[in-house]
């Protein structure tokens, strides 16, 4: 064995002191600790980071990975948990906790990309659950929305499980409805001994087949809603014929003009101009019975009539808002309608219909509407 001999005054001068005691052998150690980047890098983990990262770095020895631990970052003061080499690039391993702040994981970063490496987050915490809330801490949230497959690596602080968490990020909505889905996160716990290195990143072996066969049984069930969705239509589709059959056949509501004009009936608001009487309806209860205000003497009577289309159709926005007084004056103006106001609803009937994506109940209002007014007669 050969011996070497340091004069102590070099070794005193390099801020190092030759200890030796009963139990350990003698060694060169810091005079102080401030002087040492190990010594702070091992004092600031806890025993549970650094039981995990011995736990990987077990793993994936016996993997046969080429893997050092406890590496020194060259040109900064910074070890890394692990150092995987890799033929693309050496992979370096960090492992995080809820009390890692967003300033250590940007200068540690840095530092490693001065350095030439990749870096890689893992957490240590709670295995069990799905946990990727923007309300967690930063750790949590900077390495599901950095990470290269956008999920979330986690080492129980055991040591002895890992679960490997990565959210669903397609569309699930068909003609303005959006299927049910338990969770929009696939969530997959294994034990230690399943972790391995693939493509430059710490994974867990099955993850990705596991992963595709969930995402293949929810597109399968989106399939399968958006079939549902199709029938459903069909089915309001023809039971919507059926009806305009039904009041085209017992009610004879036409939606041409008829052959020889009714003459005109007399109406609740000729009764009100000629007395020039105050009346306020509360209901409405048949085409006999309107509502809407009519000043004392104003023969003119502003709200009689709808001035154009896009008025009629405002107000028919505003019915579908479940306004029943809007309902109720609606009613009331199309029952004392011009040809040209019949024309404007039989445009207003057309556009609402012909739109796929409207709901089956604005269909069934409009119905309402020609059956209580028989404005369909009035159509040219």
């Amino acid at each position: 064995m050969t011996s070497f001999v340091v004069p102590i005054l070099i070794v005193k001068a390099l801020f190092f002191a030759i200890k030796t005691g009963d139990i350990k052998r003698a060694h060169f150690a810091h005079k102080s600790l401030a002087n040492c980047d190990y010594a702070e890098f091992d004092r600031s983990d806890s025993e549970e980071i650094k039981k995990a990262r011995l736990a990987i770095y077990n793993t994936l020895l016996k993997k046969g990975f080429d893997v050092i631990l406890e590496h020194k970052i060259p040109y900064s003061r910074r070890y890394a948990h692990l150092l995987v080499k890799n033929k693309e690039g050496d992979v370096v391993v960090q492992i995080s906790t809820e009390a890692t702040s967003a300033n250590y994981i940007s200068n540690f970063n840095a530092d490693c990309e001065n350095a030439g490496y990749c870096v890689q987050w893992l957490l240590l915490g709670d295995t069990t659950s799905v946990n990727v809330s923007i309300h967690n801490h930063f750790a949590i949230r900077y390495q599901y929305n950095e990470s290269k497959y956008k999920d979330l690596f986690v080492i129980d602080k055991d040591s002895d499980m890992v679960s490997l968490t990565r959210a669903d990020k397609n569309d699930y909505s068909y003609k303005g409805r959006t299927m049910y889905r338990h969770s929009s996160m696939f969530h997959y716990v294994k034990e230690m001994e399943n972790v391995t290195f693939v493509n430059g990143n710490i994974r867990i072996e099955g993850f990705e087949e596991a992963y595709q066969d969930w995402l293949n049984k929810n597109n399968a069930e989106f399939e399968n809603f958006k079939k549902s969705i199709d029938a459903e239509e069909e089915e309001r589709e023809r039971k919507l014929k059926e009806t305009m059959e039904r009041l085209k056949n017992q009610q004879n509501v036409k939606l041409t003009k008829p052959e020889k004009p009714k003459p005109p009936k007399k109406t609740y608001r000729d009764h009100l101009f000629s007395t020039g009487e105050f009346t306020m309806k509360s209901g409405f209860n048949s085409p006999e019975y309107f509502h809407y205000t009519v000043l004392k003497k104003n023969t003119d009577c502003e709200y009689a009539h709808f001035r154009n289309y896009e008025e009629m159709a405002e107000k028919f926005e505003n019915v579908l808002d479940g306004r029943k007084t809007d309902m109720i004056l609606f009613l009331s103006r199309l029952n004392i309608a011009t040809p040209e106001e019949a024309n404007w609803f039989a445009e207003l009937y057309n556009n609402y219909t012909s739109d796929s994506n409207m709901p089956p109940m604005v269909t069934d209002i409009l119905n309402y509407i020609i059956e209580e007014t028989g404005i369909a007669d009035k159509i040219e």
